[in-house]
């Protein structure tokens, strides 16, 4: 055995003991866990968070336990003094709902305890003391809950899917290439590729928090995609020379796989611009950052890996002609192709205005799960949509902090909000505001001191909604704000509670989606450009099998009643990662040959096409085990994933050749 194999042996024994050290690491890395909201919203919304901590002494979010019609009100009563004496609790307040014949205890938070350990022992307290009552409670649900469940299900799911996912990303190239290298490469790129990244981001980052959560799928899918290519590019060469470098062909194959790369990096930097949110701009450049070393050890490392100085087995060829089938019939039944592809074009354009934003919280999990099931049970028994929003009223000179001035600015702000349908409920209660607002206060006005603080010249009034759509409510926070600056001249309005945050979260999501969209148009265009030189021909086919599919999922989210959310923020950017590559290695041949449109693209076929089955049926096999997931926007996004994918690759074997054959027909013929 010379030395260029005791190398390559060499390398390949180094890489399976690396690769279980990575999966190890991955699998017992533990992320940030603190909330969401704090990691997402940009640094002026955390201040306002930490002054609600400040003056009113409480977290803004809180917990609603839902009461039994029949409950016995001394139950209630001390049901009430059971939750107060928990150390967490800073106050415990009763509703009811008219017209609902509902009665609910909204309990804050006391400050302090937004940690997910705090979250543990809230979560226990209530569960104890609502247990010894269950002949009176309903159903109880709150941030703790949802924030302890959450992590839980991730954790769960985590550990069912895992395996899973290895057998899809190891099983599958082996069986398009059936080598021992297609079974172990993949997983050698893209758990190595994950551990770099996730070390460079504790190193340069204070903490890793969901950004690390987010990053893993992105890499790892990036990773696969070049694996798999080299994959194919070298189990073909292995027949044809016996030599340890891989030579002119696999750094011809690096250019293609490069643009890719930069394509996907350059779109997911564009988060990077914003600087609304930390978390997307950090997002941004790790992202980025990873999916450059990603293409970095694939190429760095396959060399030395895939080398094919090993014994050579024969690689099946139906990939190679399925994929030249398709490109084929699509060639000779170009206007059947065409016309099929624009029926469905056409359904799915039905359903796109059916599209919507919206705020997930706190419906998260699947409707299996028991803490949707409660979810489900207090929303219906109160009608609310169990995001209560905290209107703060700020004095701003001297005469708005004068005690009446206070109070009959909150009373204006109440008053005002009463007027909307939509609303079930303003808290503090009317008579509490007219008693506190008498000469003499009373027992009321102790009752409702969490609700005014005259020492900080701030009160504070929390509206119940009745569910609303996403823009109906940035209607109403509008109206507040145009409320605040035509009637309340000494004082000014500020916004808080989960009614709020979340929607400003999913504000910030949606502004970054739509940045990153128009961002990744331009750099697509930008890279047909530079790829065919300027070639109309060329581009305007490419950029329409490349958009076709994305509509086409954006259609069946319509259909299916999937609403966009921040959770779906990865679906364009992996769909836009493997449809730019499905595109351009299989285009990559007409930038020079001199042969027939169709000897190209039949050609192409047969040399990208295992590399495009073999790539889609690993991504999409991996997302589409999110499925199992009991988190609601994994189990969407896995589908939209496999099914956007499944479409990107049978638009470029069938939709691109379809094109490009009318449209060469069509200008041969003007």
């Amino acid at each position: 055995m010379g030395a260029p194999s005791l190398l390559i042996w060499f390398g390949r024994i180094t890489a399976v003991l690396a690769v279980p050290i990575c999966l190890y690491y991955l699998s017992s890395f533990t992320p940030d866990e603190r909330p969401t909201l704090e990691q997402m919203l940009p640094p002026q919304d955390q201040g306002r968070l930490e002054e609600i901590r400040t003056i009113f002494g409480i977290e803004p979010n809180r917990v609603i336990i839902g009461i039994k019609p029949e409950a016995d009100p001394n139950s209630v009563e001390r049901l009430k003094q059971q939750i107060r004496a928990i150390d967490d609790v800073a106050d415990v307040m009763q509703l009811s709902i008219g017209g609902q014949n509902a009665r609910l205890l909204i309990i804050g938070i006391t400050a302090g305890n937004s940690t997910m350990q705090a979250a543990r022992r809230l979560e226990k307290a209530i569960a104890a003391s609502t247990a010894a009552f269950a002949d009176t409670v309903a159903a109880t649900i709150g941030t703790p809950q949802i924030r302890v469940a959450s992590w839980q299900s991730a954790y769960e799911d985590m550990r069912d899917i895992l395996p899973w996912l290895l057998i899809s990303v190891t099983l599958i190239p082996y069986l398009f290439f059936r080598s021992l290298s297609a079974l172990l490469f993949p997983l050698f790129v893209a758990s190595i590729s994950c551990t770099l990244i996730l070390l460079l981001v504790q190193h340069f980052e204070r903490s890793t928090g969901l950004i690390a959560v987010v990053l893993i799928p992105i890499v790892w899918s990036i990773a696969t995609l070049d694996a798999i290519h080299l994959i194919d590019r070298t189990a073909r060469l292995a027949g044809k020379r016996d030599t340890f470098f891989l030579g002119v062909e696999v750094r011809a194959l690096a250019h293609p796989c490069l643009l890719t790369t930069l394509t996907t990096a350059g779109a997911l930097l564009i988060l990077a611009l914003q600087e609304d949110s930390p978390l997307l701009h950090d997002l941004g450049i790790w992202a980025g950052v990873g999916a450059l070393l990603a293409y970095l050890l694939t190429f760095f490392s396959g060399t030395l890996f895939l080398s094919t100085g090993i014994r050579h087995r024969p690689v099946p060829n139906w990939p190679r002609y399925l994929a030249l089938q398709a490109v084929r019939f699509s060639q000779h039944h170009a206007k059947r192709v065409l016309t099929a592809w624009v029926a469905l074009l056409c359904i799915a354009l039905s359903g796109l205005p059916s599209l919507q934003l919206t705020v997930r919280f706190p419906s998260l999990f699947h409707a299996s799960h028991t803490l949707e099931e409660e979810i489900d049970k207090l929303a219906t028994m109160s009608g609310t949509d169990l995001r209560p929003v905290d209107v703060f009223i700020e004095a701003i000179d001297d005469a708005g902090a004068d005690r009446m001035a206070l109070l009959n600015a909150a009373r204006a702000v109440r008053n005002y909000a009463k007027t909307w349908p939509e609303t079930k409920r303003v808290l503090p209660f009317a008579g509490g505001l007219e008693t506190t607002a008498a000469s003499k206060p009373g027992t009321e006005e102790a009752a409702l001191s969490d609700w005014f603080k005259p020492d900080s010249a701030t009160a504070r009034v929390q509206l119940h909604f009745a569910p609303h759509s996403f823009q109906r409510h940035s209607e109403l926070i509008d109206w507040l704000r145009h409320f605040d600056h035509t009637v309340l001249s000494q004082h000014r309005l500020w916004f808080g509670g989960t009614g709020y945050d979340y929607h400003r979260m999913e504000q910030l999501g949606a502004k970054a989606g739509m940045m990153g969209l128009i961002g990744s148009l331009a750099i697509i265009l930008a890279t047909l450009l530079w790829t065919f030189r300027g070639s109309t021909e060329n581009i305007v086919p490419a950029l329409i099998a490349l958009l076709l599919p994305a509509l086409l999922v954006g259609g069946i989210m319509g259909h299916a009643g999937i609403p966009w959310s921040l959770g779906m923020m990865l679906l364009p950017v992996i769909y836009i990662g493997l449809a730019v590559d499905y595109t351009l290695h299989l285009l990559w041949p007409l930038r020079h040959s001199q042969r027939s449109l169709q000897r190209r693209l039949q050609s192409s076929a047969l040399r990208a096409g295992p590399a495009l089955l073999a790539t889609t049926a690993v991504i999409a096999t991996c997302t589409a085990a999110l499925s199992l997931s009991t988190i609601q926007v994994n189990r969407e996004l896995g589908g939209l994933l496999a099914v956007g994918l499944t479409f990107a690759l049978l638009s470029s074997l069938t939709l691109t050749p379809a094109i490009f054959t009318l449209w060469r027909h069509r200008s041969v013929r003007y």
